[in-house]
């Protein structure tokens, strides 16, 4: 589904004003995105665990896994090391899921992601503005975007299954997805958490954003978004945790369904695709205030307090999610 012009250009028309406002009082354009980041909570991450709700992961398992999740020594950052990037964290959700390991929980929506939409989207794209062909003008800077935020899951996978320092985000994930006890909701969107609100404003500082991609930006996680109900399905099918009751109540989908239902055709909406819609346009919401935190993180004047922004973001949803789980409504 594809936001109508008007909805889309009300969303790039506020980019400025958003970049700038919504993250720490910065005024005026920020100028680089290439200075080093605050370094990121760490905290021990103990015992590995060798199985988490399923069968144990064998040393051979866990060995090929810290393998494929090795951060990259050659800061490559293109379309086919991307693709070799994507096919290591599909590879890990695969062992997690031959064991029936709910450390998959969060690798099923990353790889639909990965294979369904940014990759996909990447490739009807080439070469940089001017001369560029497809939804993506820069597409140099899309892909480091991408690989910087997909390094960071990975990254958090080989500190986990080699005993090193995972940090905080990621390593919340990996206790609820070990916890049996807790819900398989609420773990996967935890990492989603981690992913969205933490992960992607690193990326976007790192990969040398300026206001200027926020467009292609937002085709990015509009493409995302639309793989909203497959990410849904899979992990229902694999886990039997069902993310709809959530992704229906932040969107307010339902009430969407409702409205476009009794319609004829006037808002150009289709019965049913209400909350598909809403999902695309509240994901474009969310993702900007991690596009804002991102050009804040990369200025040296505003680092500091953009990090603390984030965590506090982080910890905000994370509460949220922890409120819907105990209320039974994840």
């Amino acid at each position: 589904m594809i936001l109508s012009s008007t909805r889309t250009l009300r969303l790039r028309a506020s980019a400025t004003m958003t970049a700038a406002v919504l993250c720490c009082g910065v005024g005026a354009p920020l100028a680089s995105a290439q200075s080093v980041l605050p370094p990121a909570d760490t905290i021990a991450a103990g015992t590995v665990p060798t199985a988490a709700c399923g069968d144990e992961l064998s040393p051979a398992d866990l060995s090929r896994i810290a393998e494929l999740s090795a951060t990259s020594a050659t800061g490559e950052h293109t379309l086919p090391f991307l693709e070799e990037r994507a096919r290591a964290a599909e590879e890990i959700t695969e062992i997690f899921l031959s064991k029936h390991d709910r450390r998959a929980i969060f690798g099923i929506g990353l790889d639909l992601v990965e294979s369904q939409a940014v990759l996909p989207l990447y490739r009807e794209s080439s070469g940089t503005a001017p001369d560029a062909s497809g939804p993506i003008a820069n597409r140099p800077w899309a892909t480091h975007l991408s690989t910087d935020l997909l390094e960071g899951y990975l990254s958090a996978v080989h500190a986990h299954v080699t005993g090193g320092e995972v940090p905080q985000h990621w390593q919340h994930y990996f206790e609820l997805a070990t916890d049996c006890s807790a819900p398989g909701g609420y773990a996967a969107m935890a990492g989603y958490n981690a992913h969205l609100t933490v992960d992607l404003a690193r990326a976007v500082a790192s990969s040398g954003t300026t206001p200027s991609e926020y467009g292609q930006y937002l085709e990015i996680v509009g493409a995302i978004a639309d793989q909203g109900d497959a990410i849904v399905a899979g992990t229902q099918a694999e886990f039997d945790a069902d993310l709809a009751p959530l992704w229906r109540l932040y969107f307010l989908g339902d009430a969407a369904d409702t409205v476009s239902a009794s319609t004829t055709g006037s808002t150009g909406i289709a019965p049913g695709d209400g909350h598909r819609l809403l999902l695309r346009v509240g994901d474009q919401g969310y993702s900007t205030l991690s596009f804002a935190h991102g050009l804040a993180l990369a200025d040296p004047a505003t680092a500091t307090q953009a990090d603390a922004s984030v965590h506090t973001t982080w910890t905000l949803a994370d509460r949220a999610l922890e409120s819907l789980t105990a209320g039974n409504l994840l």
